[in-house]
């Protein structure tokens, strides 16, 4: 077997890779950077295929990328457009026209939950990311801000502990210390 790089399985990984760009047409390429592209489903596709507005479509995104992109200054993107929603939100309360049609409403609340899970799954969204979108998502099914506010929250803690891993890395306590 002929290999690129050496490493036979890490190059039919690749192959594999660039055939499913290939398949994906336009969501197969990307412009500057490539942290969706290592993603099965990529922010958009879900986005759009759950058509989730704008607003919490960016906090999405830059939760699910903030690791191989940007770092923190994704995460204070995040929270800025939360702040953005809360304040629509007491501007214009209960924006949702599927609030009318309840039946409606109970469809999409089911497909949005299904297509959450995969997209976390599958784009391998690390836990408290996850967590995060997920709150989202259910925002836009009940219009509870309240999600906002644990989001915001989640989202804060995500900093703070990234910037004490960055400045203090985590040390193992000898067994002695334990328990105390």
């Amino acid at each position: 077997m002929v290999t690129l790089g050496g490493d036979p399985v890490k190059d039919r990984e690749d192959a594999q890779r660039l055939e499913k760009q290939k398949q994906k047409g336009a969501l197969g390429k990307q412009v500057g950077g490539d942290h969706y592209k290592n993603m099965d489903i990529q922010p958009v596709e879900f986005l759009h295929k759950c058509n989730i507005p704008f607003i919490t479509g960016c906090c999405i995104k830059y939760l699910s990328r903030w690791k191989n992109k940007n770092g923190v200054e994704d995460l204070e993107k995040t929270i800025h457009f939360i702040d953005m929603l809360l304040d629509m939100e007491k501007e214009h309360p209960g924006r949702s026209f599927l609030k009318m049609f309840r039946h409606i409403r109970i469809i999409r609340n089911l497909k949005l939950v299904h297509n959450t899970n995969k997209f976390v799954k599958q784009s391998q969204i690390r836990e408290n990311e996850g967590k995060a979108i997920t709150w989202l998502t259910r925002y836009e099914m009940s219009g509870n801000k309240k999600l906002l506010c644990l989001t915001k929250i989640l989202v804060s803690s995500m900093i703070s502990a990234n910037e004490i891993v960055i400045s203090f890395p985590t040390v193992k306590p000898p067994n002695s210390f334990v328990g105390i």
